[in-house]
């Protein structure tokens, strides 16, 4: 238990300073891309079809780099749920329960702007709303096993997880591919 005290104190700001890192190179990221869609723009014959494609391209770019910066701290929220269930904390595990829920929202309607490319990710997100809400009522009652009423839980929390690692990963080579 000291060890997660310890942890809770001295590795926050480390992490932090790694979330902070983190946006600065999404930002970097945004940037680029406003750059290749200003010169795509170049290229376009009409001032109409010039100004739709650059909106489109700068709101999937916003929108894309406003995902990751959610996504850091949905995996910090999925960290603490596990840590609150390993410990049977459940106030805290409710709270953080409500925050996986309010941030997944922000992340959904994200996700939405992207496009039906990432269908898949939107389900997922949907669908660990809702359990994470179910959860939050089942918590307290009585004769309740916290680790079996859980793991549909952390299994849909995971899958959100796992898709945004996958998101990630391919808006990662995506942009490593269209920079010279």
């Amino acid at each position: 238990m000291e060890f997660f005290n310890f942890a809770n104190l001295w590795l926050s700001f480390p992490l932090s300073l790694v979330g902070f890192a983190l946006t600065l190179v999404g930002l970097k990221i945004a940037y680029d891309q406003l750059v290749v869609a200003s010169e795509e723009v170049e290229k376009t014959a009409t001032a109409a079809e010039a100004a739709a494609k650059a909106a489109l391209v700068a709101t999937k770019s916003l929108s894309g780099n406003l995902t990751m910066l959610v996504a850091q701290q949905l995996v910090h929220i999925e960290r603490e749920i596990d840590r609150a269930i390993r410990d049977d904390e459940r106030g805290v595990l409710i709270d953080y329960l409500g925050q996986w829920r309010f941030q997944a929202g922000q992340l959904h309607g994200l996700v939405l702007k992207l496009g039906e490319d990432e269908a898949k990710l939107a389900q997922a997100i949907m669908t660990s709303i809702t359990v994470c809400g179910k959860a939050k009522t089942d918590i307290n009652k009585p004769s309740m096993d916290l680790i079996d009423t859980m793991r549909p839980t952390q299994n849909a929390v995971s899958k959100v997880s796992a898709e945004l690692g996958r998101l990630t990963a391919d808006r990662t080579v995506a942009h490593d591919t269209s920079t010279p």
